[in-house]
């Protein structure tokens, strides 16, 4: 269940009678605007809460607040490839993902998901650290006006706008698409462009990444606003 299609669609109350989990990555070591905005109005009816976080370094002190949000039972942490391209360069990302040994957590934190384990992970001093500089130093809001778009590169198929999973970009005022000022910063239009023509200036590497195991029609499918 997409977390974008449900708010899109106002659904709120989620029942199951065995668990429910949430599964989100960390936005500049917070929870994702959208999961806290669902979060915070649902209700999810199970004997049973979990949630994993996906993170480059550190989940910083999302891993605390998402349990601010609802009453959790388990919540863990996954190191996997920081594609957050005004920081980070992706393609030294992917390069480093065999030494976070990502297959072998995943495999124990789907154990201790069966298992039924109630444990919730406590933020590490690194996080505390990142979790405070991130607060005294936190993302621009006109983050977004340092996106751009190759003219001459951009082919026209709206992939961008299908992807943004609030609806922030257009194709009304140009041949090429225009990012919204509500701009999450997430770079999935920067990602999943077929042509590479979304660009950032600043951004520390040309490298796009969408997880292998993940296809462009199941993001569209997930996060699509449009129709």
């Amino acid at each position: 269940m997409s977390i974008a299609q449900l708010l899109k669609r106002r659904v709120w109350h989620i029942s199951d009678p065995e668990g429910i989990g949430v599964v989100c990555p960390v936005y500049f070591g917070r929870v994702p605007e959208q999961v806290e905005r669902f979060l915070s109005s649902a209700i999810l009816d199970t004997p049973y809460r979990f949630a994993l976080l996906t993170c480059g370094s550190t989940p910083a002190m999302a891993v605390r607040r998402l349990t601010e949000l609802c009453e959790m039972d388990y919540v863990a942490s996954l190191l996997t490839v920081d594609n957050y391209f005004p920081m980070f360069d992706v393609e030294a990302q992917v390069r480093e993902l065999p030494r976070k040994r990502v297959e072998e957590r995943t495999s124990a934190i789907v154990a201790d998901v069966a298992a039924r384990v109630r444990r919730l992970e406590s933020p590490t001093l690194y996080g505390r650290v990142a979790g405070l500089y991130m607060r005294l130093f936190p993302k621009r809001e006109d983050a977004y006006k340092r996106f751009y778009v190759l003219p001459d590169v951009c082919n026209g198929c709206r992939v961008c706008e299908r992807v943004c999973p609030i609806g922030n970009i257009s194709f009304e005022s140009g041949p090429g698409p225009t990012i919204g000022a509500d701009c999450l910063t997430c770079g999935g239009c920067y990602h999943n462009c077929p042509s590479k023509a979304i660009r950032y200036r600043g951004e520390k590497s040309r490298y796009s990444y969408r997880n292998p195991a993940v296809s462009l029609a199941e993001i569209i499918n997930s996060n699509s606003q449009t129709g």
